[in-house]
């Protein structure tokens, strides 16, 4: 009860400092004003615990595809932006130290269909202020002035800042805020400015009243407590799940370990794995490991499910030494 009473107070309190603030910025020039929004819950980011996908474990338990099979799901270096350089495994690409902008990249395939798991590997160290992953359409930018989570900046993309464990969807506002927190999915006051010469503008005018409304943001943002701590950063290695029979896409650590929904109704779209980055010679490697499509698992699928999963990964080694025929054992190995 208190919890729900705090929550309510605090957007509250954020609808009338958003309101205050473009109330303040009245002088800016109409076409900047007119995009100054208040605080509104995005209908794509997850706000409640959604289920993992039905057929997540069946995945986790598939291997990886074959490695000559892994370029076709790699990194398309025609889609990329010119500060980009893709691998010639096309599972790997880097970034020229490029200043002052931020540069994305899609996959050479798009996905709308079935259940879909991704490997990604981006170093802690070498993610600098923006470092966003996610997916987005074919309509999504691949380049931008300045330094940006440049995915999720439109209605085309969705993506999570790695270090700032934020949710992005649309947030191309001038004064835009991102709320919710991964994987937590706590409320959280994230004060953006789409623009760093804008920044610079407002600061210089308003700056008494800027500096009172970012230190309320902090001082209201998630606090400690009982919940789960937030992922922050994220590990250097992690999976990414995207699920068209939910709409769905979410993130998971190495082992297994499903961390939540974090994107909803993604329905309907041909999606494609994308980065945005904006550290020099940064290098993002993204393995495509296994996919299902939408139908349902045979009994003898099931079977082998079940009995991996009563013997855990530790014992699975051990299946070669049972008294099972040959035809059997190889089955239950994904050989």
């Amino acid at each position: 009860m208190g919890q729900k009473l705090v929550t309510n107070m605090q957007r509250h309190l954020n609808e009338t400092f958003s309101t205050s603030l473009c109330f303040l910025l009245s002088p800016v020039p109409k076409l900047f004003f007119s995009k100054i929004q208040p605080i509104q819950e995005d209908s794509h980011i997850c706000t409640s615990g959604l289920p993992a996908p039905e057929r997540l474990q069946e995945l986790m338990a598939m291997p990886s595809i074959a490695p000559e099979q892994q370029a076709e799901h790699g990194w398309n270096p025609k889609d990329a932006s010119p500060s980009i350089v893709v691998s010639q495994s096309h599972l790997t690409f880097s970034r020229r130290p490029t200043p002052r902008t931020t540069d994305g990249i899609r996959s050479k395939m798009g996905y709308s269909s079935g259940i879909h798991i991704w490997e990604i590997t981006w170093p802690a160290t070498k993610r600098g202020t923006h470092a966003v992953v996610g997916v987005a359409t074919k309509n999504m930018p691949l380049q931008a002035e300045g330094y940006q989570a440049l995915l999720g900046s439109d209605q085309h993309s969705w993506g999570l800042d790695l270090d700032r464990g934020l949710l992005y969807h649309n947030t191309s506002n001038i004064c835009s805020l991102a709320s919710r927190r991964y994987p937590t999915g706590k409320q959280a006051v994230s004060f953006y400015f789409g623009s760093p010469s804008l920044a610079f503008l407002l600061f210089q005018m308003f700056g008494n009243y800027l500096f009172i409304f970012l230190l309320f943001a902090l001082l209201t943002d998630e606090m400690p407590g009982s919940q789960e701590a937030s992922l922050v950063p994220f590990p250097d290695c992690f999976l990414m799940v995207l699920d068209f029979h939910a709409g769905t896409l979410g993130y998971a650590l190495e082992n297994g370990r499903y961390l939540g929904v974090a994107f909803q109704g993604l329905k309907g779209m041909t999606l494609y794995p994308s980065v945005s980055a904006v550290w020099g010679d940064c290098e993002v490697t993204l393995r495509y490991r296994n996919g299902l499509q939408p139908q349902p698992s045979s009994l003898q699928q099931l079977c082998r499910l079940s009995v991996r999963s009563a013997l855990g990964p530790s014992r699975l080694d051990g299946v070669s030494t049972l008294p099972l025929p040959l035809a059997m054992k190889k089955y239950v190995l994904y050989q």
